[in-house]
């Protein structure tokens, strides 16, 4: 089995300790850099930018790389000189360049060297502009998972990301149609004015998300790949509601708890009351995050 290495900006953050608790027997979580206060951080950023090698501000995963053959990096404008700074310290392992965002919110892959690491992406339309491999989102099949009784029939987390006003007019219409809605909408740089919530641990997006029939995701902008809310819809076996309509050529979407906006041919109220369908667990298991792991070696 091969030995392998991910590295994150933050390992302290949600996704990263949820594999860290429960799949630390077939993968190692590290930070990519030790922490440091924010002058280091300019003067670490100006050296990504220039292609210029941060070795010296890599943590302590370095002294012992070459113990494993496959090394995950989160693609990132802070990090782009990684794998060439790898390739020069000897190291003859795979480097998987990961995009797990969106290119126009990540970095051009255009300024990436596919001679020294390969370049995957979640998305769907990033892969066929860009000319990268293609593996799903992911999620977590050993996360216990109990169910809580429903409070409300549609949930939404997520930052503005200049969507504000059509996640507010959508809550309006829900609402209109007799349904209850909880929507958490943070507060970015793209936000204008309006009301807004505060970020929270995702345990109590885990929470709510149980406490909830329906699911609702809107994709960012220059987006087609699965977020998030599609694993959640999927493991704590809830309704979704989404614009995204590449999900039409998914199995997602032939369970039938799928409503596309726009695209679906029955009213969203027939949807919404609807009884849930049961999702096969061989989906389950294809979106876990051993068999994610699994597929970038196939």
């Amino acid at each position: 089995m091969s030995r392998i290495l991910m590295l994150w900006p933050n390992v302290d953050e949600d996704i990263p300790s949820l594999i860290k608790e429960y799949y630390s027997d077939i993968v190692d979580i590290k930070n990519l850099y030790t922490p440091c206060n924010s002058f280091k951080r300019i003067i670490r950023k100006l050296l990504s930018i220039s292609k210029c090698s941060t070795e010296m501000f890599f943590d302590k995963w370095i002294y012992e790389v070459m113990k494993y053959d496959i090394i995950i990096i989160h693609a990132n404008i802070i990090n782009q000189s990684v794998p060439k700074t790898l390739r020069k310290k000897g190291y003859n392992g795979r480097i998987i360049y990961w995009y797990w965002n969106p290119v126009s919110g990540s970095i051009s892959p255009n300024r990436i060297d596919r001679n020294i690491c390969e370049l995957w992406s979640f998305d769907y339309d990033d892969c066929k502009k860009y000319n990268m491999k293609y593996n799903s989102t992911y999620y977590f099949k050993r996360l216990p998972i109990r169910e809580s009784v429903s409070k409300t029939d549609v949930f939404f987390i997520g930052k503005d990301k200049g969507r504000y006003d059509k996640l507010n007019n959508f809550k309006k219409l829900i609402e209109n149609l007799g349904f209850s809605t909880n929507f958490l909408i943070i507060k970015d740089k793209t936000s204008r004015g309006g009301v807004y919530s505060k970020s929270i641990p995702y345990t109590d997006v885990i929470n709510f998300t149980k406490e909830s029939n329906c699911i609702l995701e809107f994709l960012q902008k220059e987006q087609s790949g699965m977020s998030l809310r599609v694993m959640e819809s999927l493991f704590f076996k809830k309704k979704l509601i989404t614009d995204n309509n590449n999900l039409k050529d998914t199995k997602v979407y032939d369970i039938g708890n799928t409503y596309i906006i726009g695209s679906s041919s029955k009213e969203i109220d027939q949807f919404m009351k609807e009884p849930i369908k049961p999702v096969d667990k061989s989906l389950l298991e294809y979106y876990d995050f051993e068999n994610w792991l699994n597929r970038f070696s196939r």
